[in-house]
C-alpha cells in the first residue's frame, strides 16, 4: 500500500488540499488550500488530478506561483477582555513537500 500527502516544510500540522470546484482559471485561482485536517490532504493527494496545477503558471524561477490559503483562529485573553482572533496565512504552493508512506514488505 502506497499513500503521499504534501506537508508544510516550516509549519507542522499544515497539509495541502486540493479544491475541486475549480478546473481551470488562471494564476490567481484557488485550486489548492492549506488544511490542519490531514485526513482531507491524504484523501485528496491521493486522488488522480491532485498535482495537476502545481506546474503550471510558472515565474522567471522556473517555480508555480499558485497559492494556499489557511485562515488560523485563536482565542486569546488580554485584561480580562476575551476573544477569538482570525489571520490568513498564505503559503507558495513550493512550500509544501511530497511525503510518500509505504507499507514495509515482510
Amino acid at each position: 500500500m502506497n499513500l503521499k500527502l504534501y506537508k508544510h516544510k516550516y509549519y507542522d500540522g499544515i497539509y495541502l488540499a486540493r479544491n475541486w470546484n475549480y478546473c481551470g482559471g488562471g494564476a490567481d485561482t484557488e485550486f489548492y488550500y492549506a488544511t490542519r485536517d490531514v485526513m482531507v490532504a491524504l484523501k485528496d493527494a491521493n486522488r488522480k488530478d491532485f498535482e495537476s496545477w502545481m506546474h503550471n503558471f510558472l515565474d522567471e524561477n522556473m517555480k508555480t506561483r499558485l497559492k494556499a490559503k489557511i485562515t488560523d483562529v485563536k482565542e486569546i485573553e488580554i485584561d480580562g477582555y476575551t476573544g477569538k482572533i482570525t489571520k490568513e496565512l498564505v503559503f507558495p504552493v513550493t512550500d509544501f513537500m511530497l511525503v510518500k508512506l509505504q507499507e514495509a514488505e515482510t
